[in-house]
């Protein structure tokens, strides 16, 4: 495996930080902990090759477990984020936020529509197809 270049991982913390996207200190966090990041990971590879072959096989094992259980901990931290995120828009839709109705759904006016439309469902008014 080839170790990211830093200055590749420098060039896109400045293209971040200059789009507005990352604040100076969250620049410094970014590179540090793939410094640190690296540094586990070379550290890990001597561990693993003065053990010998069995016994880094037995605590790359135990490793995998750890990291396998710390990747499932994230995508159920993840789904539950989604779902909050989800419950905040159907809120916000709802019909006492001033969003459209349940049962009316979106409504769109004064639009131009581009390219092919599938479908219309219905409509309130007189709908103008225009095709070149």
């Amino acid at each position: 495996m080839v170790a990211p270049r830093v200055d590749a991982i420098v060039a896109y913390a400045d293209n971040a930080a200059m789009a507005g996207q990352v604040q100076v200190g969250q620049r410094v966090a970014l590179l540090v902990g793939v410094f640190l990041a690296g540094a586990l990971v070379a550290a890990l590879g001597v561990f693993f090759a003065r053990q010998g072959l069995e016994r880094a096989d037995h605590f790359a094992s135990v490793l995998g477990v750890f990291i396998g259980l710390a990747g499932l901990a994230v995508a159920g931290y993840s789904a539950w984020l989604t779902r909050v995120a989800m419950r905040a828009a159907r809120k916000a839709s709802s019909p006492a936020a001033g969003g459209p109705s349940a049962a009316g759904g979106p409504s769109v006016s004064g639009s131009v529509i581009g390219g092919d439309n599938i479908q219309i469902g219905s409509a309130g008014g007189d709908i103008h197809i225009d095709r070149d």
